[in-house]
């Protein structure tokens, strides 16, 4: 407040009180009276006096105020800066750092990888060993690999693979498995007895051979199999594909494997991968793989005639279009489909759990790994659903088919939130501390109401008691908040390991 608006406040008041005070001197008539005015002018100068106090130590406040808490192009003056305490970030806290390496020297087509960490904070690495985050294509625990022989890692680490992951990604290894919805298959020439057994017991059936890498596919009959042709197997082929306007299709699904143990897998619910041979089907020619194999020359959905008003017009995801079709044009209920497809996943996960955690024994870091990969279906004219195989770094580069692009950078956004990745908290360089980790999840979060849990469990080693707050051990605590964040986080991830209840 300038001086001279203090002083021409003060003498305002003071006139104020002259005129009062020549007004009551008018009234006094007598002794009692000139009592009761002297009365009254001490008071008043009592107020007077308190007034001036009051308003001098506004004044002061107010030039303090502008002085210590001015405010200068939208930043705290350092001095309030430094008596409030905030950390300074460049010292305390810091952006996540990321290693991204691919199959050789050329990442290009790891370009939405780059992309969604460089939208999210991450900086790059800047040595093999000065990360937060490892994404590398090719597998780094192998013979070869980035991380060959490595048994433990910082607690803030995380490494886009698993151990182990081979039992469902190789591809002669699931096609042998005998598992639910997976079509007989036989390793050759080990497993030729076998073949020949099965294959003169149902004998209308049709095969194809290919070698344990997958390529080299054709259609077979029985008398042409190559029954010693060794790094081959032969598999049951589905001769009754699901066609749409002519063309036989695939569904990728991604999926995600969060923690070993517990095993918890998510899949990507938002869409699948969608991709259709390169010619029509019929008139069938068995020497024509294009009307049968899907390769990288797929065909992509937008461009089938009979999905284009789903897809293009009416902008339905992939997933969504493949319903409406299924719903409008075969007069049939989608979800059998889905249904299908989360039960193989399923139990394909469940059954390589041993095998996870037999090779993940002599390692120290099972919470510091997970692993995103594709599994590729196709549906028969029933709605029958097979699986063919499942693909562990699958394909994410947009450069062949643009229209790709929303989907890849979705699957790796949404991957990299359900595994914390993607929360855009700035990090210490030990990884997150305890107020950090508090902020995010508790163990208020975690607490379970039960009856068991609130009143009082008699023994810890019941399995009633065991995930109350009293007897979680540290290992089951720090277990369900990483549960608890995965859940919070997932976006359009869902969960069907351990399947929702």
């Amino acid at each position: 407040m300038p001086i001279i608006c203090f002083e021409a406040k003060f003498t305002k008041y003071f006139n104020l009180l002259a005129k009062f005070f020549k007004m009551a001197a008018l009234m006094i008539t007598g002794r009692a009276q000139k009592l009761s005015f002297f009365i009254s002018l001490a008071l008043l100068v009592g107020i007077l006096f308190i007034y001036v106090n009051v308003e001098n130590l506004r004044y002061t406040i107010v030039r303090i105020s502008e002085k210590e808490f001015s405010i200068r192009q939208g930043r705290l003056d350092e001095s309030v800066k430094k008596s409030l305490d905030i950390p300074n970030s460049e010292t305390k806290y810091r952006p996540g750092r990321v290693l991204i390496t691919g199959r050789d020297s050329d990442v290009s087509y790891l370009e939405h990888v780059f992309d969604i960490f460089g939208r999210l904070g991450y900086k790059n690495a800047s040595n093999d060993h000065d990360w937060d985050v490892f994404w590398s294509h090719n597998f780094p625990f192998s013979e070869d690999g980035t991380l060959q022989g490595k048994k433990t890692l910082r607690p803030n680490q995380l490494v886009n693979h698993i151990p182990g992951s081979g039992f469902y990604t190789s591809k002669v290894h699931l096609a042998t498995s005998k598992l639910l919805g997976v079509p007989p298959a036989f390793r050759l020439p080990e497993q030729k007895t076998e073949f020949l057994k099965f294959a003169d017991e149902n004998s209308a059936k049709v095969w194809i051979q290919k070698n344990n890498e997958h390529r080299g596919i054709k259609i077979r009959k029985f008398s042409d199999v190559e029954l010693n042709k060794r790094g081959t197997f032969v598999q049951e082929y589905i001769d009754n594909p699901l066609l749409i306007d002519n063309r036989k299709f695939d569904i990728g699904i991604y999926t995600a494997i969060t923690s070993i143990n517990p095993l918890i897998i998510y899949t990507f619910d938002g869409e699948v991968l969608v991709r259709f041979c390169p010619k029509d089907y019929n008139p069938f020619d068995a020497n024509d793989i294009d009307k049968y194999v899907i390769g990288d020359d797929y065909t992509p959905l937008w461009e089938i005639p009979s999905l284009q008003k789903y897809y293009n017009k009416a902008k339905l995801t992939r997933k969504q279009t493949l319903n409406a079709y299924v719903r409008h044009e075969l007069n049939e209920d989608p979800s059998k489909i889905w249904r299908q497809i989360a039960e193989i996943i399923r139990q394909i996960f469940i059954t390589s759990k041993s095998d996870f955690m037999r090779v993940m024994k002599d390692v120290h870091f099972s919470s510091n790994v997970f692993e995103l990969s594709r599994f590729d279906f196709v549906v028969d004219e029933n709605l029958n659903v097979f699986l063919m195989e499942a693909n562990m770094s699958p394909n994410l580069s947009s450069a062949h088919f643009l229209g790709n692009r929303i989907m890849y950078e979705q699957v790796i956004f949404n991957m990299l939130s359900v595994v914390g990745v993607a929360n855009a908290i700035y990090r210490r360089d030990g990884g997150y501390g305890d107020e950090e980790q508090g902020m995010m999840v508790s163990d208020y979060d975690i607490a379970i109401v039960s009856e068991d849990c609130l009143g009082e469990c008699r023994s810890c080693a019941t399995l009633a008691c065991k995930l109350c707050h009293g007897c979680l051990t540290e290992q089951n605590r720090n277990m369900l908040k990483k549960a608890y964040l995965q859940h919070m986080n997932r976006h359009a991830m869902r969960r069907i390991v351990p399947a929702p209840t």
